[in-house]
């Protein structure tokens, strides 16, 4: 076992990448309890569906939601659970409705 380095920490590049993923995987998961529990806005929701019906949308994710099988308020709550189109289509929609409101 390697001594204690600055601050306490242990030299242990293992040991420190593990506790780095720990608190993103707890960060992460407060996050996504968060989002949850927060219905998101009806502005924030239109823009998701449009974006997902566009050009470099995801025809998949329409189509789950076309036949119920999800809602754009659940991709909203936990994008990663709907695959890795739909983080991307939730950062553009946050991208449209902030752009709309002329925000930085």
């Amino acid at each position: 076992m390697s001594a204690p380095g600055p601050a306490g920490r242990p030299d242990d590049p293992d040991a420190r990448l593990e506790a780095v993923l720990a608190r993103a995987t707890a960060t992460a998961d407060r996050l996504r309890a968060h989002a949850a529990a927060q219905p998101a806005d009806t502005a924030l929701l239109q823009a998701l569906a449009e974006a997902a019906s566009g050009p470099d949308g995801s025809p998949r994710l329409v189509s789950l939601v076309e036949r119920g099988r999800t809602t754009w308020a659940q991709v909203w709550a936990d994008p990663p659970a709907h695959g890795p189109e739909a983080a991307r289509l939730v950062s553009a929609a946050v991208v449209a409705v902030v752009g709309g409101h002329g925000l930085p």
